[in-house]
């Protein structure tokens, strides 16, 4: 971790709607709650130019651990927690956004793990999954049914190939 500052030193993994949020509270807000950014990192490192001051902007992710960030916050992939959630927690805490990566027991024994060893915390904020306990609590009782519903915003859907005009009418 960082040198003690009292800043808690936050990197964002993803820069999609979540990571932009996150980025904008902290940059307005963060000072007064004792938080700020070490670095942000994009798979498209192109969609932060001229968003993002050029020198918290990581190109290679793998690098983190050169920006000593006390808290780094996973909100692009699941695939991340699996490649770099264990190197993240041996340095420091890890917020992981993508929970559905948590599906791979195996995974979520070397997260555990890695953050036990090295004294770091891992987050799993229930946020990212609205209505989790009551379905644990509707599980307990006997009374679950199943329902599917998925949510996106329009923006995120991204359609390729012959359909490509028919999917973005049916859903705006």
């Amino acid at each position: 971790m960082s040198e003690p500052t009292g800043m808690r030193r936050v990197g964002i993994v993803g820069y999609g709607h979540l990571g932009q949020y996150l980025v904008a509270k902290i940059q307005t807000e963060g000072q007064s709650l004792g938080f700020e950014i070490s670095f942000v990192w994009n798979r498209s490192s192109e969609k932060l130019t001229g968003k993002i001051p050029e020198e918290l902007v990581l190109t290679e992710l793998g690098d983190f651990h050169q920006r000593k960030s006390d808290l780094i916050v996973e909100v692009a992939h699941p695939q991340i927690a699996k490649d770099y959630g264990t190197a993240f927690l041996t340095h420091s805490d890890f917020m992981i956004g993508s929970p559905t990566a948590l599906a791979d027991p195996a995974l979520e024994t070397r997260l555990r793990d890695a953050a036990k060893h090295h004294g770091n915390t891992l987050y799993v904020p229930s946020g990212a999954f609205w209505g989790g306990e009551d379905i644990q609590k509707m599980a307990a009782a006997g009374t679950l049914k199943v329902c599917l519903l998925g949510l996106q915003l329009p923006a995120c859907l991204c359609t390729h190939g012959p359909g490509r005009g028919t999917l973005g009418a049916v859903v705006l």
